[in-house]
């Protein structure tokens, strides 16, 4: 086979510009409904994503402030057994006498009112009447 070489032109240069101009227009005229799909669902993956992220987060602290809330509630009642347990301690070693005697009654009238700190204190009390009356 010989390939001969001629002096005829096959494309002009105007008609291969416009071809290309016309290809490329019907390219991005076929790609383009294909991408804003494309993307218009991308943007919603991305929306109900930062949605979801924002439910868990409320939904994380919500939870904390439970779990604080009943870690704090937790101590007090543990606070609150001590004290009980400390309290059974004097009265079975016969240590209620006079003014303990109306303390206790006082304190078990009170003790779910009282505060962490206040506990804190009735149990130093009851630490202390205890040692004195073992010390007895």
């Amino acid at each position: 086979m010989k390939i001969s070489f001629s002096e005829i032109v096959d494309i002009v240069e105007e008609t291969s510009d416009k071809t290309k101009v016309f290809f490329a227009d019907n390219i991005v005229r076929v790609m383009t409904p294909i991408l804003d799909e494309y993307y218009s669902e991308k943007i919603e993956r991305v929306a109900s994503v930062r949605q979801e992220i924002k439910d868990l987060k409320t939904r994380a602290q919500s939870k904390k402030e439970k779990m604080s809330e009943m870690l704090s509630q937790h101590k007090k009642l543990t606070k609150i057994a001590k004290l009980l347990s400390r309290i059974d301690k004097i009265i079975s070693s016969g240590l209620t006498y006079g003014s303990t005697k109306r303390e206790l009654v006082i304190i078990l009238k009170i003790l779910d009112k009282l505060s962490e700190e206040k506990l804190d204190v009735q149990m130093n009390n009851m630490m202390a009447i205890l040692s004195k009356g073992l010390n007895r």
